[in-house]
């Protein structure tokens, strides 16, 4: 019966090693780019996800953001916005599109907000299926929503 037991506990001691990962971290690939869909208007989600995409962009990834929604609101000049971290949605939008970030903005949402190109601040796309296709189903990019 005991050595039932230890073939048993060797098995599983096995089945364990083989199913474990030997490197449980994937080796980061800063040719990966970060697609982040934003639609959320609450100003903590809105400026976790922001702050969390400026961080990848300091690690060298490429970013795109798609904006739709109420999400929107924070590519329009003159809206007042609420901060995070001590920083508006705008300031934190501005400073991605300064390290190289393409900020894409929703075409129907613009019409549902009645906003104009005039409206938007300086960079920002206007999007169409063509201009998102392009990277949100590149194998290149990873996209994340918010």
């Amino acid at each position: 019966m005991l050595n039932f037991k230890n073939t048993i506990l060797s098995f599983l001691a096995l089945a364990f090693v083989m199913i474990m990962p030997i490197n449980a971290q994937a080796k980061e690939d800063k040719s990966l780019g970060l697609y982040l869909n934003l639609s959320s208007t609450n100003t903590v989600t809105a400026g976790h996800a922001f702050s969390q995409t400026l961080k990848m962009q300091k690690r060298g990834h490429p970013i795109t953001i798609f904006l739709n929604g109420g999400a929107i609101m924070s590519a329009v000049k003159g809206v007042p916005h609420t901060s995070f971290k001590d920083k508006s949605l705008q300031v934190w939008l501005n400073d991605l599109m300064s390290g190289g970030a393409k900020v894409i903005i929703c075409k129907v949402c613009m019409g549902v907000h009645k906003i104009t190109k005039a409206d938007l601040i300086e960079g920002v796309v206007i999007g169409s299926p063509e201009v998102v296709s392009e990277y949100l189903f590149d194998p290149k990019y990873r996209v994340i929503s918010w």
